[in-house]
């Protein structure tokens, strides 16, 4: 009957926990309100925990010295404080009963003969304990914990009343007898003693868990037992159960357990805004009415700007070619000097977008706003069409090593004759006749002998030494002729520098040259053919 008991017990634990254990979203009274749902956890920690033991206990000793108590009921209530997730302090109010067993009819201390004795209603030993002490809990698993419970106290044990006695003679039985033997409580009920439990909760909700647990106490008290001769004996045994009961317990406001996880920094990704162009600038011009366009926006951040840079790229129409990119941190970019403004009606358009890069090297970049340019020409009726001229610069460079040979140095009478040429009859109010300008060579008595050593076209026209001459081996005055190839208008620039064996380039003017190659002429003749440069008035030297 008892395992069939506990099978029933065990059946609906498994049941109530697998229904519990579905972790759904609950709904309150309110069908407004959804509440979130609860992890179930034996792990979690609860300062106060409320347990409860319903069972059965025995005592494995019967005999006679124990008064043939043998086995009764259990129930209990502990009260716990726990300072951290195992450990706590607890109280626990309890009571438990020890029934008679039926070989107490066979006792040697009740007579047999001469007549039959009769037996007192059996009664049970009942036990009161009031304990304390420390409780402990560790989880197994995520919903199954091992609780123990070590508690000392005051038991308060009152014996059975037992006895036998025997009817006398006479017309009223009833009224007469005699006592053969009778046991009764004394003043030794109230004893020290200890309790322990120790068993398996399986959490059903995070407030409620169940299980079973095994008990054991130790206890003692005493009686009286008074025999024929009127004379009683005072006795003290032990007292020893053993039992299993259901418990039942409940955490209030669990803590849930925090994982001390460490979380990498999130860094957050830069953020490009696409720039707003400016609505006032012209999208149209007249062909040579007016200055460069300006391409003119502004940030679109609505916070902050630093670190913004902006990628201007300009096309051709049709075509899509792309002619000139820039990047920037200015909100303005001019019409680029080495793209040439159209002499014929033409359309440009140009993209714009924003980038930015962080301190850790990562780049974003905003979608593209495009804008457009065009170009009008206004035609008149004997204007004859020009063919459109290219958009790109490109300048032709030539170099001349400049040598000096000496010469004779003539007269100061021939000198005086060049400078101050003979009078001539002029009328009144005519200006006055210029002199005739004495060459350099002649004045420092040299002749400069120049001679080219390079000639390319390049789209810069700053002074840099071709990769496919050699350095001079000692410091030699060079003429440096750069001129544009698609105009006509703009004259050429002559400019006179020192290139030292090392690479060293230094410019210099005019004066200096002609004092460097005096100081530094040869009797030698150059065996390359000499080949003059252009005399057409520049600017020389810087």
């Amino acid at each position: 009957m008892q395992l069939r008991l506990w099978f029933l017990v065990v059946l609906m634990l498994a049941s109530a926990g697998h229904l519990a254990a579905q972790d759904s979203l609950a709904f309150s009274a309110n069908p407004l309100v959804l509440t979130q749902p609860s992890t179930i956890s034996a792990s979690d920690m609860a300062r106060w925990r409320l347990s409860g033991y319903v069972g059965y206990n025995i005592n494995p000793q019967s005999d006679y010295r124990e008064l043939y108590l043998t086995r009764g009921l259990h129930a209990s209530l502990a009260a716990d404080y726990f300072f951290g997730r195992n450990l706590g302090l607890g109280v626990l109010l309890g009571y438990q009963s020890l029934a008679v067993s039926d070989a107490y009819r066979n006792d040697p201390s009740i007579p047999i003969a001469p007549t039959v004795p009769r037996i007192f209603p059996l009664t049970s030993l009942h036990s009161f304990m009031l304990a304390v002490g420390p409780a402990l809990s560790f989880p197994l698993g995520s919903r199954v914990s091992f609780n123990v419970e070590l508690r000392g106290g005051l038991f308060y044990n009152d014996a059975p009343v037992l006895g036998s006695y025997s009817l006398g003679g006479g017309q009223d039985e009833s009224l007469t007898g005699r006592i053969e033997n009778y046991i009764s409580s004394n003043d030794q009920r109230g004893r020290w003693g200890v309790i322990a439990f120790a068993g398996l909760q399986y959490q059903l909700t995070p407030q409620i868990s169940m299980g079973v647990a095994a008990n054991s106490s130790l206890s003692s008290f005493g009686y009286n037992q008074i025999g024929q001769s009127g004379y009683f004996n005072q006795y003290r045994v032990a007292l020893n159960t053993f039992g299993v009961q259901a418990s039942v317990a409940y955490r209030f406001s669990p803590v849930r357990r925090q994982t001390k996880a460490v979380q990498q920094p999130v860094v957050p990704m830069p953020i490009c805004y696409a720039p707003i162009l400016d609505v006032t600038q012209p999208s149209l011009y007249e062909v040579g009415a007016g200055s460069r366009p300006l391409f003119r926006w502004r940030s679109g951040s609505p916070v902050y700007t630093e670190g913004e840079q902006y990628v201007f790229r300009l096309y051709t129409l049709p075509g899509n070619k792309l002619i000139y990119e820039k990047t920037t941190k200015d909100t303005q970019v001019a019409w680029p000097a080495q793209v040439i403004l159209p002499d014929s009606s033409s359309y440009f358009y140009y993209a714009l977008f924003t980038s930015r890069t962080d301190e850790l090297e990562r780049t974003c970049r905003s979608e593209p706003v495009v804008g457009t340019k065009g170009f009008y020409l206004r035609t008149t009726a004997d204007k004859k069409p020009t063919p459109p001229r290219e958009t790109v610069i490109e300048y032709s460079r030539k170099l001349y090593e400049l040598r000096s040979v000496p010469i004779a140095k003539p007269d100061s009478q021939a000198v005086a004759k060049i400078v101050k040429p003979a009078p001539a009859s002029r009328r009144r109010g005519a200006p006055a006749a210029r002199p005739v300008p004495v060459p350099d060579s002649i004045r420092l008595g040299i002749r400069i002998v120049p001679t080219l050593v390079y000639e390319g076209v390049s789209q810069q026209a700053e002074f840099t030494w071709p990769d496919s001459l050699a350095t001079p081996a000692e410091p030699t005055v060079y003429q440096y002729v750069v001129g544009r190839t698609n105009s006509r208008t703009i004259p050429i620039q002559i400019h006179y520098l020192i290139v030292e064996p090392d690479g060293c380039t230094s410019f210099i003017s005019e004066a200096t040259k002609n004092r460097y190659l005096q100081y530094h002429a040869t009797t030698d003749e150059p065996t390359t053919p000499a080949t003059e440069p252009p005399t057409t008035s520049t600017d020389k030297g810087r």
